[in-house]
């Protein structure tokens, strides 16, 4: 009896314990899990401060850039135009423009989103206002886009360094900036990152151009 007895009390000691192992075994699991979400929260939220201060020290950067940027004097570089006639770049600014600058080394996308744009701001002030201006090796690559976005604003190849204070690093990024007849530069903004027509700087173009027009 004493047997029997000793073994039921063996055999619950034993269930207790396996119990006891299943418990403690899935509040393990349930704490690594928990552990592991934590960790992914923190390196998402890492990442999200370090992307906020890389844009916010960027647009301050940029914000530098074109002040010292504003009412620069360019060189009188050489163009070629879409019907492949070399040009000074002053025989063609006979009244305040709006340039787009970009290069084959700029981010594909950007330049294309920035295109887009291009377009609305003509349709609103006029293609005659905007001049697009590129260092392609072949014309009908830079000629294929332009079609392509049914743009029909000039365009030109230049090679030669159209050097603003604001291209003060290697990044080949593409600009936008107002050149007047004297070659002056106003409105200066080096682009990058997400772009929308609805932006500040593009309604403060279009303003610009409309007031010009009165």
């Amino acid at each position: 009896m004493i047997k029997k007895i000793f073994g039921v009390v063996l055999f619950l000691a034993f269930l207790v314990c396996c119990y006891t192992t299943y418990i403690s075994s899935n509040r393990n699991r349930e704490l690594l899990v928990y552990v592991d979400k934590l960790e992914s929260d923190k390196k998402d939220l890492l990442s999200s401060i370090e992307d906020f201060n890389y844009e916010d020290g960027r647009r301050l950067v940029k914000f530098k850039q074109a002040i010292f940027s504003e009412s620069e004097k360019i060189s009188d570089v050489k163009v070629v135009s879409s019907e492949f006639d070399t040009l000074q770049i002053s025989s063609i600014i006979n009244e305040p423009k709006l340039i787009y600058r970009f290069y084959q080394e700029t981010c594909v996308q950007c330049v294309e989103d920035e295109l887009d744009i291009l377009k609305k701001i003509s349709d609103v002030i006029g293609s005659e206002h905007i001049i697009i201006i590129s260092d392609f090796d072949k014309m009908n690559m830079l000629k294929t886009i332009i079609n392509r976005k049914s743009i029909p604003s000039d365009y030109f190849i230049s090679k030669e360094n159209m050097m603003l204070p604001i291209d003060n690093d290697e990044e080949k990024i593409a600009t936008f900036f107002t050149l007047d007849s004297n070659l002056k530069t106003d409105f200066v903004f080096k682009t990058g990152g997400e772009q929308y027509f609805e932006d500040p700087y593009y309604q403060r173009i279009i303003e610009y151009f409309n007031n010009n027009k009165e």
